[in-house]
């Protein structure tokens, strides 16, 4: 889990209009003890920010994630910001002007900000498909996602099970949405992580109810099942809970 918050992360999503769009999530690491006082600031000041930034057209939303299932014995906690982005705007400088908040203020809290982050990193991908409101609506208030392994040869099998085989039974779910993402950062037989699935829920209790079912597989089921285990392996799964965002 460790060498994942070094990455540098974005997703791809298509809006209901059909356009393309990026999201670069930022995870941000902090002690607990300065976790409270990092969120306060990201909520009363940068997210003044990214409403300007929304306004000037530079990005299209943003979102405040927290990881909720750290290591046991890990005195630290982790942030994830996702940024939208339209591939147009992805040429475009990613900072704006807070209106009404002097240049050298802002440069103080920056510094100030910066002083409490013990490591930072990115993810860099692309949706293949997805359901769920989360570019034009926002997302839900938690979310799984579930990094994978996948054999490249056989990429494009895993992702034609994935979104035919896998996608209808997630949508006819108790789940909020579900996005399925290529790693576009890495790539390579050493690659550790090549794609991500993303499953959205409107509360925690249902991840974890969802946990505790055993459920009684048909034959059909093992066998996709099984299919599925040989083309890809979880290296990692986070729980997230939404603090913030802005559209």
């Amino acid at each position: 889990m460790k060498k994942l918050f070094f990455l540098l992360v974005g997703f791809s999503f298509s809006l209901s209009f059909g356009q393309e769009v990026f999201v670069t999530l930022d995870y941000v690491t902090v002690h607990n003890t300065d976790l409270e006082k990092h969120i306060s600031i990201e909520k009363s000041h940068y997210k003044k920010m990214h409403q300007e930034r929304i306004k000037q057209g530079l990005i299209l939303g943003w979102d405040m994630w927290i990881i909720r299932n750290n290591d046991y014995g890990d005195f630290t906690s982790t942030l994830v910001f996702a940024h939208l982005r339209t591939k147009e705007m992805l040429a475009k400088s990613g900072g704006a002007p807070i209106p009404g908040v002097d240049q050298a203020v802002s440069d103080q809290i920056w510094q100030d900000h910066m002083s409490r982050i013990l490591k930072n990193g990115t993810l860099v991908m692309s949706v293949k498909d997805m359901f769920g409101g989360q570019v034009d609506d926002g997302p839900a208030k938690f979310a799984v996602l579930n990094y994978m392994e996948v054999d490249p040869v056989r990429a494009d099998e895993y992702e034609k099970l994935e979104i035919e085989t896998y996608k209808p039974g997630h949508m006819n779910s108790n789940k909020a949405g579900w996005g399925l993402h290529k790693v576009l950062n890495f790539a390579g037989e050493a690659t550790p992580v090549n794609y991500v699935t993303a499953d959205f829920y409107k509360d925690v209790s249902t991840i974890y109810m969802n946990r505790n079912e055993t459920p009684q597989l048909t034959k059909q089921n093992r066998s996709s099942w099984n299919q599925l285990r040989k083309l890809r392996k979880i290296r990692q799964t986070h729980i997230v809970e939404l603090l913030d965002q802005v559209r």
